[in-house]
């Protein structure tokens, strides 16, 4: 995003020379009267709000894109003399264009796990002050969310250590005292970290003999190679291979996912 954050605020700028402070013509990159290649524009946008993440000029009517770069934006009749016989014409149909989502460390997978997870986050976004919150929030979470049925998993999203009154990771004794029976995932805040139970230790086949990854640490019990539950980095993401029920393109469960396999919560 933060590339094409930057073509915009360039063709933006090449509008009037004076930097992005405007639209008074058809902006283009690298001069206010780029040439037109034969054929036109290889692509144009219009019909809905374009967003350009640039605070200078935060909305255009239309955008024309050739070899993979963005060539001119602005008002939808002055972008039309990008239009030839070759060009492809996009009609948002008054949806929103923005620029593309191009953060490899934007976590947009725990967005949607966060949906279905329980809520753990601290106030005022959530109950969770202390480890004791966090249980209940849990159990309570087993008790009625019809995700974790059809999971079979419980997934928490959101504690954080830090605001925490024991100002630690809850542990696998911890979160075994709400289920030793159903796999618990409580997931930190920053998606870095995760607490699991004996059962979902079970499942990501976490154990004494277990090394830690390469990135990633398996925190261990106090002078013990016995896994306490919490998981840095590389170790949690590589057991979410093992955790997470495969889910069809809907949202819901799968022939294959865990469903059966464990008693009922």
């Amino acid at each position: 995003m933060a590339m094409l954050r930057r073509q915009f605020a360039a063709a933006l700028a090449a509008t009037t020379g004076l930097g992005a402070l405007g639209l008074t013509g058809c902006s283009t990159l690298g001069a206010p009267r780029a040439a037109i290649p034969p054929g036109g524009a290889q692509l144009l946008y219009w019909g809905g709000p374009i967003l350009t993440m640039n605070d200078a000029q935060p909305q255009v009517e239309a955008v024309a894109v050739h070899a993979g770069r963005i060539v001119a934006l602005g008002r939808r009749d002055e972008v039309a003399r990008w239009q030839g016989a070759a060009t492809q014409v996009v009609d948002l149909q008054g949806r929103t264009l923005i620029p593309g989502f191009v953060d490899p460390h934007s976590h947009l997978g725990g967005v949607g796990l966060q949906a279905i997870a329980a809520n753990l986050l601290p106030p005022p976004d959530g109950p969770n002050t202390g480890i004791a919150q966090l249980q209940g929030t849990l159990r309570q979470y087993i008790a009625t969310s019809s995700d974790a049925r059809e999971m079979q998993m419980a997934f928490g999203f959101g504690y954080d250590d830090s605001q925490l009154a024991e100002h630690r990771h809850p542990t696998r004794d911890e979160l075994d005292a709400v289920s030793t029976r159903v796999p618990i995932v409580a997931i930190h805040q920053s998606g870095h970290f995760a607490a699991l139970n004996s059962k979902a230790l079970e499942r990501a086949r976490i154990t004494a003999d277990t090394p830690d990854p390469q990135g990633g640490i398996i925190r261990r019990r106090p002078g013990s190679r016995e896994p306490d539950g919490v998981l840095d980095e590389n170790a949690y993401f590589g057991a979410l291979q093992h955790l997470m029920p495969a889910l069809s393109a809907l949202g819901g469960a799968t022939g294959h996912d865990l469903v059966g396999r464990l008693p009922a919560l």
